[in-house]
């Protein structure tokens, strides 16, 4: 099994796959420093095959931690299709700031291999929010499900991809774009049906949120949707005011955390005005 084991899985898959397995080999009290590559292995194996039984588990696990340190560029050995696709993804994550390797050499004619795996401060946050933090594979698939423009989704996902690489600044400027390209909608939409009066100038986008804003409690009926629909805005204007201070050179936009909030704030809120605003006009 273990030489194919992964072979129903596409690479996206793998990647989300990866993040739960670091998750699940983590999960003791209190949380090991390192995660020990074979206990990680024998997690990833669990997670892409449930319903495996324990001796297939094992014998998989141990054939990729094997091969991991066994196989040398130009040796006889032969690296293992699931091995190669599991190292692009650990080295990627490595790259994304969220893990270290530790790595370790039995002896000058041996290769090195990764011997335990150690988790940064920002991949702990990815690992404790799962889903809902910007850098899980799986948080922009759940934009997709909820039928958000595909161009606000983008938009987003550019956002993520900064943050990915750490260009902060950018990233929180497709935040803001996101934002402001779902505001005009839902602006649009209001005053298309006329609950919104038409501006007397060109509205701006402090001007559109301002206008939707005054117009929340003859909109919603209902409690619940004003108070949804006012933090949604509320965080818009947040966003929009972030993404303006990041256009100026005076102002430090080196905060990782903050802008990983930014992103989170702005999937969260803009599928909420989305549900209010635009979704219930679709057929």
């Amino acid at each position: 099994m273990a030489l194919d084991f992964l072979s129903h899985i596409d690479d996206r898959a793998l990647h989300g796959l990866v993040i739960e397995a670091l998750r699940d080999a983590r999960r003791l009290s209190p949380p090991p420093k390192l995660i020990d590559y074979h206990r990680f292995a024998y997690a990833l194996v669990r997670v892409a095959r449930p319903n495996e039984g324990g001796p297939e588990l094992s014998r998989a696990s141990q054939a990729l931690s094997f091969n991991q340190g066994i196989f040398r560029f130009n040796s006889d050995a032969e690296e293992l299709a699931d091995n190669r696709r599991i190292l692009t993804v650990l080295w990627t994550l490595v790259g994304q700031g969220l893990i270290y390797p530790r790595l370790f050499q039995k002896n000058d004619a041996s290769a090195v291999e990764i011997l335990s795996i150690g988790v940064t401060a920002a991949g702990e946050r990815v690992l404790e929010q799962h889903f809902e933090h910007p850098l899980h594979p799986q948080f922009v698939q759940a934009l997709r499900v909820a039928r958000i423009a595909d161009s606000v989704v983008a938009a987003i996902e550019d956002a993520i991809a900064c943050l990915q690489h750490g260009i902060l600044r950018p990233a929180i400027a497709m935040a803001g774009v996101a934002f402001e390209e779902t505001v005009e909608v839902a602006y649009g939409l209001e005053i298309s049906a006329s609950r919104i009066a038409p501006p007397a100038r060109p509205a701006n986008a402090r001007d559109r949120l301002a206008a939707m804003l005054g117009s929340v409690d003859q909109r919603f009926a209902k409690i619940d949707e004003r108070h949804r629909a006012r933090t949604a805005l509320t965080a818009a204007e947040v966003v929009r005011t972030e993404r303006n201070n990041a256009a100026h050179p005076n102002v430090p936009a080196n905060d990782r955390t903050l802008v990983e909030g930014l992103i989170l704030q702005t999937a969260t809120h803009v599928r909420a005005l989305w549900d209010l605003y635009a979704l219930p006009r679709q057929p």
